[in-house]
């Protein structure tokens, strides 16, 4: 008995291909904007304390890679599976479907496919239900595992560098009156293919060899940054990159009064 050809599906409308790449610019927002998440947290918790200055980003938050790439993967899959059938979405004018391409209707739109057909055998209903719970328990389990990498952070305090856990609980402390060193430095950041940037930091040395570094993003404000400096007036200060300062100006777009700020923090 020959086999049955798979029917083709007809082709796609302007509106269906929109949509197709559309819903791929959202999955791709979706999945990455995991990333951001630990810095919304700690704008809504951490910043909420005004002895905190800024806040900087553990280790475990690399848990987040792990649904960022669940997500994308999965979503990206199904995505890349359903645009190679061409599987309409809301359908073209002019086209019959259910007559013209078999038992292939449209998603949405007027032509809906009638209740009475049923083109899955129950091993592939059964499949399809496998599938689906598998994917779910994955999805659940990256998102477990990745919960982990939130609240993994350094505070700057008025009075030391407070180190938190996974699960938000302070693993470590380093006092500002054992810090040996500040280093206070305008980088430039070389990317391959891409146009590089500017950066403003701020590293801790300790007596004990820990250094810790806060980037302008990580900071409340340079109102912090200036109060910070001021606390620790009598701790030897470097300033590396100080022929970036107008460009690090121009990437910041600083307004006058941040802009004397860091002229005064490099004059130091």
């Amino acid at each position: 008995m020959p086999k049955r050809k798979k029917p083709k599906m007809p082709p796609l409308s302007v509106l269906d291909k929109l949509i197709y790449y559309f819903l791929f610019l959202i999955i791709i927002m979706i999945s990455f904007s995991f990333s951001f998440i630990p810095g919304w947290v700690h704008n809504f918790t951490s910043f909420t304390n005004n002895r905190v200055f800024a806040v900087a980003t553990g280790s475990s938050s690399l848990f987040l890679v792990i649904p960022t790439l669940t997500i994308f993967c999965i979503s990206f899959c199904f995505w890349i599976v359903k645009f190679k059938e061409k599987r309409p979405i809301f359908g073209k004018r002019g086209i019959i479907y259910g007559e013209q391409t078999r038992n292939i209707y449209p998603l949405f739109g007027q032509q809906h496919k009638p209740k009475s057909i049923n083109d899955l055998s129950k091993n592939k209903k059964m499949y399809k239900r496998f599938v689906s719970a598998s994917l779910a328990i994955i999805l659940i389990l990256s998102f477990v595992i990745g919960a982990f990498g939130i609240y993994s952070r350094y505070e700057l305090t008025d009075t030391s560098i407070v180190k938190y856990d996974c699960l938000n609980h302070v693993s470590n402390q380093y006092p500002l009156n054992t810090v040996t060193q500040v280093e206070i430095g305008a980088y430039y950041h070389h990317q391959v293919r891409r146009i590089g940037y500017y950066t403003f930091s701020y590293t801790f040395f300790f007596n004990n060899g820990k250094d810790i570094q806060f980037t302008y993003s990580e900071f409340r404000d340079l109102e912090s940054v200036k109060k910070i400096n001021s606390i620790l007036h009598a701790v030897p200060k470097k300033n590396s990159g100080v022929q970036n300062l107008d460009a690090l100006r121009r990437e910041y777009h600083f307004n006058d009064q941040d802009w004397a700020i860091i002229q005064k923090l490099f004059s130091t």
